[in-house]
């Protein structure tokens, strides 16, 4: 079966879906145990800076309201996997973040075929990089990893998602994730046949054949990049490949994440994009940015 290709050169989203931080944020999954305390209106500030930076690309975002059950539900890219014509809603790693999916579901399936993955099979969606038509997959053994990392992909999982991927024409290939939380927390796609990250990932054999950017160790966060219309969002405060992506051409909006750092977020968690040009043709009257 033929995969759902697109040029690089149209990446385009027109339509995301996020989730305002609850007032219980700071109860959420972190490894950062005892560090600097949250400050929620800062983090409340620092999302709706973020939600006004993609709504500045063109992209139509609805703003889900937060649910106190889940803590960590602001990061709506680890519930589903989305391509051109279908998505897959994942099931969390860490059974606390289980029902966070359920409202993803109902957004996402108003859009396009949404295929549900089922237990036992878990997967994070941080865990999986898209590089023009090839899929990465993070995978980790957690025995060999920091004991403060929570579970989050497994086998049964992955083989689900693979399997999706196939019947839209997509393959996918694995890398060993244990030093960070997910795939993307160490490594990105930024556009130009180029990625950014870690040391240990840009330099790993499976991206032997893209351009490299090497973030310092200073600037961890740096590594996490998010690719949308031709601009890339990153974290504020790496001021070294922040130059170094603008050296190369890219138009970067680099915005405040203290706050989410500190609960091991990035710019790639925080918002699910997609292509959803057919329905926004077709529905006029949806256009209009929501806050549901």
């Amino acid at each position: 079966m033929q995969g759902e290709r697109y040029s690089e050169s149209d990446n385009y989203f027109n339509y995301a879906v996020c989730r305002t931080p609850g007032a219980n944020f700071a109860d959420g999954i972190t490894s950062k145990d005892g560090g600097e305390p949250i400050d929620y209106g800062k983090a409340l500030e620092q999302h709706a800076r973020y939600v006004d930076t993609l709504r500045d690309l063109g992209i139509s975002v609805t703003v889900l309201q937060p649910d106190a059950r889940f803590p960590d539900g602001c990061f709506v890219e680890d519930t589903a996997v989305v391509l051109e014509k279908g998505a897959m809603i994942t099931n969390p790693g860490d059974v606390r973040r289980r029902g966070e999916a359920e409202v993803i579901y109902a957004e996402i399936d108003s859009i396009k075929p949404t295929a549900r993955m089922t237990l036992p099979g878990t997967l994070d969606g941080g865990d999986v990089l898209r590089i023009r038509d090839h899929f990465y997959i993070g995978v980790s053994n957690r025995s060999k990893a920091n004991g403060k990392l929570p579970p989050r992909t497994n086998e049964k999982g992955v083989r689900q998602l693979v399997d999706f991927l196939r019947s839209h024409g997509f393959e996918a290939s694995f890398v060993e994730v244990d030093s960070v939380l997910h795939l993307k927390t160490g490594i990105t796609y930024v556009g130009k046949n180029t990625v950014v990250g870690l040391d240990e990932f840009v330099n790993h054999a499976a991206f032997s054949q893209y351009k490299k950017i090497v973030v310092p160790p200073e600037e961890p966060n740096a590594a996490n990049v998010l690719f949308v219309n031709d601009a890339l969002i990153m974290h504020a405060g790496n001021p070294k490949t922040e130059a170094k992506l603008r050296a190369y051409g890219f138009d970067v909006r680099a915005i405040p994440m203290s706050e989410f750092e500190k609960m091991d977020g990035g710019v790639t968690c925080l918002s699910i994009p997609m292509q959803t040009q057919e329905r926004l043709e077709s529905k006029p009257a949806q256009r209009a940015d929501r806050t549901l």
